[in-house]
């Protein structure tokens, strides 16, 4: 029987079971976080320019589905010119992510660029690009 202890999470892995600590697991979502405010600087570099200052505020995660690990982030840009400034959602693929996630995303996209045209009491995020993850603008 396994541990019980609380600070361990087991992972079932194809008829074997992995233990992680706790410590282990917040350092793997650290790593991807950084990896997350990493790409979303390239994106938005690309839209501002060198000159710009991006500052990435700070990197969250916010959650975890079938595909992909969601983390939140506030950027301030300066010179600002083109409004970027703001709140960001980063997707990053998990590794045992569908092997059909690119159309899937790209069935995201076009579903949420029409979603954004209705008139809603509520937020709808537009993408900012796809590096090898996702990256949403929260307008």
């Amino acid at each position: 029987s396994l541990d019980p202890d609380p600070a361990i999470n087991c992972y079932h892995q194809i008829g074997r079971v992995t233990r992680v600590t706790r410590e282990e697991t917040r350092e793997a979502t650290r790593r991807i976080a950084r990896r997350a405010g990493d790409l979303l600087q390239e994106a938005l570099r690309h839209r501002t320019g060198p000159e710009a200052t991006i500052d990435i505020q700070w990197v969250r995660r916010i959650g975890a589905g079938l595909s992909r690990n969601i983390f939140a982030s506030r950027v301030a840009i300066d010179p600002d010119e083109k409004g970027l400034s703001g709140d960001y959602v980063v997707g990053i693929p998990r590794a045992e992510s569908h092997p059909e996630l690119a159309e899937r995303i790209a069935r995201e996209e076009a579903l949420l660029t029409e979603v954004r045209k209705e008139d809603l009491p509520f937020r709808i995020p537009g993408f900012l690009g796809t590096i090898e993850i996702i990256l949403f603008r929260v307008a």
